[in-house]
Order: C-alpha cells, then structure tokens, then sequence
C-alpha cells in the first residue's frame, strides 16, 4: 500500500513542479560522530547538508547575537494581509545562511551547539491550523521562523522538543515558491538524540533519528522502513563463491559488498546512500573512525562528496523545455563543527572551503553581522612551493668506509692469474 500511495505521490509532484514555474528543491544531510577523550562520552558532532535548488537561493551567511528581537511576518496567501505572529527575543547568539532572498536561516547553530536544519518536505508537509484570532496569532510562526526561533530560545535538544510543541507552526507565503514553504527539519546536539519535527495532516510529529540523517519526501518513518531493503549491503567485499565443481567466482576489484547502492538522486536513494556512508565510520570497531574535530571535518566533506548533484543532471522542463528550464543543483554545502562552533561552507561556483569562526563572531560582534558566500575563486598555487630535499654529493672513494684494495702491479699477479 505505501508503495502505490508513493506512485501516486510522484504524479501528483509533477503536477505541483509545472503549476510553480518547475521549482524544485532537494536537500540531504549527513552526519560524523566523533570518537573523543572528551568529558562528555561520545566526543563532537560534525554534521554535513547540501542545498540544492533550480534557482538561485541568495543565500547569506546571518549572525544575530543573544538579545536579538524577532517577529515572525505571516500570510495565508498571496493577497492576504502579512500580519504580526509570534514575537520572541533571542536567548542564544544564532548564525547560519539565509534563504530565498529573505533574512531568516535555514538552518543554523547556536552558542550552545544546538543545530538545526530544514529540508524540503513537498506533497507531505501539512501544517497547524492559520491563527483564527489575535491570541493564536501571538503564538504562531511560519517555516522560515522555525530553525531561528528553535536555536534563539532552546539551549538543547529536550528544550526544543518542549518549545516545538507548545507553538503553533503554520503556513506563511512566500513569493519565490508561489507558496508556503512545505518542509521537515531534524534537531541534533553533540551527545543528545536527534529528533525529526514533521506536521502532517496538520498534526505535530516528533520522530526520534538515531541515524542523524534527513533527506526529502517522503516521512522519515518511510525512510527509516525503506533502510530494509538494504540489508544485503555491506562494507566489506563479497567472498569468493564456488559453483559445480572446481569453478569459483571472484569479484571484480573493490566495493563488491556495497552493490546495488542507490546512485541517483531521489531522496530515497540519497538517504539510503547517506545512510550507508554515515554508517561505514561509525560502526562500533571501525577503525576509519575520525578521533579528532579536524578528521571529522574533512571525513564529512568526503561523505557529502557522495550526494551532491551537478548541474544538468536534475533537470525540470516546461513542455518546449525552453526558458522554463531549471536545473537542480547542489548550490552550497555546509559543514557545522558542533563542538568548536566553527561553519564551513563551499558554493557551486567557488569549491575552496571557506570557515566562518562563529565563537570569534560571538566575542567580537554586538549587532547582525551578514557575510556573503560569493567569494572570488582563488587557486593556491604551488608551482614553487615543492619540499627542499637534501641531496648528498657524489663521494670519493676514500670517504667511503669500504676499504678499496689498491691495483695490482704486473709482477704482483700469479702465472695462473695471467693465464686466465
């Protein structure tokens, strides 16, 4: 039965794609765990997500400090009034990259660690009841309010769990969508359970994710079911396998184990190979494991190589496949050091990592700080930077420790030596 809903899911997405213009959108994230001698047992939490979409995100990078006054803006469609919702200060410095043009984040961390990310739940997401009256206005926010005002008032994830239920999520257009924004988002701290935040049929969900994993549509619950269709995956290379008599089969080189692991870019595919790869360091024993923040770092950027898209190969087309054309690609990848509050980020078109010190941020900055993600593309060049390697002039012979035997005079040889 899930299998024929899904079908009908995926028509009725074709549908929605044409009627906004083919806009579409799809995000992955990915975690690495860190083994650690920390106090705290379990180490660093480094966590990895793409970003991709048809059209340009304008994203920027928002720091807003403790103290920061927030009002969520809401409209139930797109010639409704935009009323005044909820209104909170922040308790907890915030920062993370902006979305669609606007000024609020997409997902971010905190001063504490607290991490939060929103991916694109189409078809699914379905939210709370738009406020009927002034009292259910003040205590309601849209999408786009959700990851600031999670990260602005909760210091962990028990918190947020708290806050997630005692406010009222609704939809709140957005011009760049034609539409309010449908998604899911998963909560995470180093050393606390991850939890998904789902509304559907306008009820709250909150999943426990001990995979640290999210991708898109469908329900996480899908998901996590769909993970036994790939029990037969494993790390390590098949073994050889003997048929009739002496005949024997060998595989053919390295990664026969993980055969049949989805390579496209369905969320599906994505979360299972998300899944997969998150898993291959974090199995208990596994030695690859990372034991140091800067490990993880670059660990997560090799995991999330694995998931991104190129443009062209994610394409929606209008019927002429003319203008309307958009190609869905990977347009930034961030990775988020929980522990040392330290975002790293690369966009498509500039793939040097950059680092934004979110602490420094936090010591030095008393105001909203904005930092753009378009950076001019710069090679290291290291034509000359080659090591100086020491290399020993040719010795004579008497330097040698070998004791050379001096030529023999004619008179000295034997009549046997000469006679050979």
């Amino acid at each position: 039965m899930a299998f024929v809903l899904f079908l009908e899911s995926q028509q009725q997405r074709i549908k929605i794609k044409i009627n906004l213009k083919n806009k579409i959108i799809m995000c992955t994230g990915i975690p690495v765990k860190i083994k650690s001698n920390r106090e705290c047992i379990g180490g660093n939490l480094i966590f990895a997500r793409t970003m991709e979409f048809g059209a340009n995100m304008k994203s920027k990078l928002r720091f807003s400090p403790a103290g920061t006054m927030f009002n969520a803006k809401l409209q139930l469609k797109e010639c409704s009034d935009i009323l005044d919702g909820k209104e909170w200060k922040s308790i907890y410095a915030i920062f993370g990259p902006t979305a669609m043009g606007t000024d609020d984040i997409l997902e971010g961390i905190n001063e504490n660690g607290l991490h939060v990310a929103g991916f694109y739940f189409p078809e699914y997401a379905k939210y709370q009841a738009f406020p009927a009256n002034e009292t259910e206005l003040l205590n309601s926010i849209g999408p786009l309010d959700f990851a600031q005002y999670i990260l602005g008032t909760c210091a962990n994830v028990v918190q947020a769990r708290k806050a997630v239920e005692e406010v009222n999520l609704c939809d709140s257009y957005l011009q760049a969508l034609s539409k309010s924004p449908p998604m899911h988002w998963i909560i995470q701290a180093k050393n606390q359970p991850a939890i998904v935040i789902e509304y559907l049929e306008g009820e709250l969900n909150i999943i426990d994710n001990p995979l640290n994993v999210l991708t898109n549509s469908p329900d996480f619950k899908w998901h996590m079911t769909n993970l036994r269709n790939y029990v037969n995956l494993s790390y390590n290379n098949a073994q050889k396998f003997k048929l009739t008599g002496d005949l024997e089969l060998t595989p053919f080189g390295q990664g026969s184990g993980m055969l049949g692991l989805p390579g496209d870019f369905t969320p599906p595919s994505r979360f299972v190979r998300a899944v997969a790869l998150s898993q291959s360091v974090a199995l208990p024993g596994a030695s690859l494991s990372p034991t140091t923040d800067e490990g993880g770092v670059n660990m997560a950027w090799n995991l999330i190589d694995n998931i991104t898209i190129p443009i062209g190969a994610a394409r929606s087309a209008g019927e002429d496949h003319g203008e309307d054309e958009e190609d869905d690609h990977t347009q930034w990848v961030s990775v988020s050091d929980l522990s040392n509050l330290k975002y790293y980020f690369r966009t498509y078109n500039n793939q040097n990592i950059r680092v934004v010190d979110f602490a420094k941020l936090i010591e030095t900055e008393s105001t909203v700080v904005e930092i753009s993600m378009n950076q001019k593309v710069e090679y290291q060049n290291v034509t000359n930077a080659r090591p100086v390697i020491a290399v020993p002039a040719p010795q004579l012979a008497q330097e040698y420790s070998v004791a050379l035997p001096a030529p023999k005079l004619a008179q000295e040889y034997s009549v046997a030596e000469l006679s050979r």
